[in-house]
């Protein structure tokens, strides 16, 4: 049966038990029972209708944490920003952190999503992620492993980093990159 465009649905059966339940078609990477609740209603049809056997779509929330190193101030943590993004269909939204690091996303459909958390100051050991969200995912983690510096370079070089802080090292900057990473924050001598 397929329901009118308002989602409502009616058809006919002889007295007796039955199970309902919706079957939903064109929503890639999503188990079919997630994407309308509940799964089935069961029902005894007597001699008149049966009415409210309704089904609806979840709402659900995505939530999680950014674990900072020590050293990384507030408003730093604050202008952090998570984005979570559909992969199956043109949908995103973006948060920023509270200033216990954590953030949320209300009203999500179940699906295929890439979380990203981004900020232009930090660095993240596995920035993005990918989730099937089936139910409420509140266990989302992001760990900062270190502060960014932009350059500008037009070929590859080599380059000293030095800090009072940090031993020298020698790395290699690329012009497809313009961020690097540090473990600690502080002011650094290039040459």
């Amino acid at each position: 049966i397929i329901p009118e465009s308002n989602g409502h649905y009616c058809f006919e059966v002889q007295p007796g038990n039955y199970n309902v339940y919706p079957i939903v078609t064109g929503v890639p990477n999503v188990k079919q029972e997630t994407i309308l609740y509940p799964r089935s209603h069961s029902i005894t049809v007597l001699n008149q209708p049966h009415l409210n056997v309704n089904f609806y779509r979840p709402r659900l929330t995505v939530s999680g944490t950014v674990k900072t190193l020590a050293t990384a101030q507030a408003s730093q943590i604050t202008n952090t920003v998570v984005e979570l993004r559909s992969t199956t269909r043109a949908w995103s939204d973006r948060v920023n952190l509270n200033n216990k690091g954590t953030f949320e996303f209300h009203g999500i459909t179940p699906g295929a999503y890439e979380i990203s958390v981004s900020n232009d100051n930090l660095c993240f050991k596995d920035g993005v992620k990918t989730l099937n969200v089936e139910g409420n995912t509140t266990d989302v983690s992001f760990i900062q492993n270190g502060y960014s510096f932009r350059y500008k370079a037009t070929r590859p070089v080599n380059v000293r980093l030095s800090n009072p802080n940090v031993e020298s090292f020698v790395t290699q900057l690329h012009p497809e990159n313009e961020r690097y990473c540090v473990e600690k924050p502080g002011v650094y001598q290039v040459t």
